[in-house]
This record gives C-alpha cells, structure tokens and sequence, in this order.
C-alpha cells in the first residue's frame, strides 16, 4: 500500500482514509512482529496507534486535538516506513 494523495475530499476525510490503512498495515504487519521489536520500537508503534485509534470521549476535546493525533500518527507511520525502507537500502550495499 502506498500514500497516495486522496484528491476532492475535506482533510478530516483523508486523514480518516489514511488512519484506516495504517491501521490495517498495524494489524497485518507490525503486530505479528511484536515479539521481534525493540522498546524503542514497540513504543514508537503504541504512540502511532493511540494516533489512528478513536480515543474515548475524554481523550478527544476537540475535533483539531483529533484531527492532530491523527496526521502526527499517520507522518510517524511514512517516517518510520522511509527509515525500514533505508534500512534494507544500506544493508543491499
């Protein structure tokens, strides 16, 4: 899957779209790995998770404070997937 640029929809409707495919990529890719990861890593998945999940009514004041979790959620996921991806480049060689 890939973050391609959801064009004709408000940002609350992407950042919506993009949160469920992290989300699916979460449960399909990282969760299975848990065991595998580092603290650093673990945490870093937790704190995108809490990002993309809808928090409870307490956790959630305002739409901006959601609409905030969610885009910082969703850049750490592109971030982290451009640092596995480099990774993979420099180990190649």
């Amino acid at each position: 899957m890939t973050y391609a640029n959801i064009e004709g929809v408000v940002l609350d409707d992407a950042l919506w779209g993009h949160a469920l495919r992290v989300n699916r990529l979460q449960e399909e890719h990282i969760q299975p790995l848990r065991a595998t990861l580092t603290g650093e890593e673990r945490g870093l998945q937790r704190l995108i998770r809490a990002g993309i999940l809808d928090a409870s009514e307490l956790d959630r004041p305002t739409d901006a404070s959601t609409r905030a979790m969610r885009y910082s959620a969703i850049l750490a996921d592109q971030l982290n997937t451009l640092l596995v991806i480099e990774k993979l480049r420099v180990r190649r060689g």
